[in-house]
């Protein structure tokens, strides 16, 4: 079996050091399964950190350069910027994400020997994974990707070749958003293959607990003991929790990629979000388990309470219904947009990994997502 990730399940994960990958990468070779990122996703990957780096080195050099205007003949002296260059950067980074998938035992997918008058017609068709108007070329090498990586088997298949990781329910899932699009495994039959060769899956963790999780090994009375007094060594477990919640979803809004938007709920229509409240909530551990190298996973959940302020076109309120009763407040802000104060409830989820001992907190990752 072959599992195989999309850019989309990264978005959040830019150093390849989150909870949720490491799980999967040190499970996967227990059952024999191989984990790989198509050349074409991380290229993707890269250029992403590209247009970051390059938007906030620019920022940084333009505060920089501002402050030693307000500063300097008051006798403040700021130091020469000394910034790596935003394509000096581009390269350390492609190196390390390298460095860093050969150290989680990920492989890579070269880029695939695609039939281009084939895509072309798939494309005038508007075929999956295009979308109308000659959308889709960067997801159509992926899915080629998946094609030229499945063997030839007479085997009766009872569990699939490859599972593929990707959130993308527009371009890759069926209408109810559960299993592969139906051009997609027309595809695969026309090829050969048995329409169950592919499965696609929208999480790290769903294929954990799908494929790996008979291999894990549950910790319950420590996880009741957890829940009495949750605390790793000095760490407040709840709180940190509470904490890294909040910071990432303010990082969710202040991110100029749509992508966070619309896991938020928001569809791209609301502009510059600002976080006003924050309450954690209904905090519960629902898993512990023990890894195979002794560390220990701890799953967390909790229902975040918020408020947030933003900007609205007066035609999207109006679509929109004004939010479907979770504005608070609604103003004109001039003849085109609204101020708008929302509230919104959000899933927060965590996954951590400590040490054996629960004295020490090794890593974490947050996910925080509209219901």
């Amino acid at each position: 079996m072959l599992i195989i990730i999309d850019t989309c399940i990264l978005q959040n994960d830019i150093f390849l050091d989150g909870v949720k990958i490491d799980t999967l990468c040190t499970y996967a070779p227990i059952r024999g399964i191989k984990v790989a990122l198509p050349m074409v996703v991380f290229n993707e990957k890269v250029n992403h950190y590209r247009e970051d780096i390059i938007e906030k080195s620019k920022s940084l050099i333009t505060a920089i350069k501002n402050f030693r205007k307000l500063s300097q003949k008051l006798g403040s002296i700021y130091p020469e910027e000394n910034i790596d260059s935003a394509e000096d950067l581009v390269k350390k980074y492609s190196d390390y994400l390298r460095s860093r998938c050969s150290t989680l035992n990920i492989d890579f997918l070269p880029y695939p020997k695609s039939n281009i008058p084939e895509l072309l017609q798939k494309d005038l068709l508007a075929k999956k994974p295009f979308k109308k108007k000659g959308v889709g070329y960067r997801d159509a090498f992926i899915w080629d990707t998946i094609l030229e990586s499945l063997k030839p088997t007479d085997k009766i298949l009872d569990e699939p070749q490859i599972i593929f990781i990707t959130e993308n329910t527009t371009d890759f899932y069926d209408s109810e958003k559960k299993c592969l699009h139906p051009d997609l495994k027309e595809e695969l039959v026309k090829k050969g293959f048995p329409e169950e060769s592919v499965v696609v899956s929208k999480s790290i963790d769903e294929v954990i607990k799908e494929y790996l999780s008979t291999k894990q090994s549950a910790l319950e009375k420590e996880k009741d003991k957890l829940k009495k007094l949750p605390y790793i060594g000095e760490t407040d477990l709840y709180q940190q929790f509470a904490d890294d919640a909040e910071n990432q979803l303010r990082s969710d809004l202040d991110d100029n990629d749509n992508w966070n938007l619309i896991k938020l709920g928001f569809n791209s229509v609301l502009e510059t979000p600002e976080l006003t409240d924050f309450q954690l909530k209904d905090i519960d551990i629902t898993d512990i388990r023990l890894l195979p190298d002794k560390r220990i996973l701890i799953k967390l959940k909790g229902v975040a309470e918020t408020y947030i302020e933003g900007f609205v076109d007066k035609s999207d309120y109006y679509l929109n219904d004004g939010f479907k009763g979770e504005c608070v407040s609604a103003s004109d802000w001039n003849d085109y947009m609204m101020s708008v104060d929302i509230q919104r409830e959000f899933l927060v989820q965590a996954n951590i990994i400590t040490n054996p001992y629960f004295s020490e907190i090794l890593s974490s990752d947050i996910d925080v997502s509209y219901q």
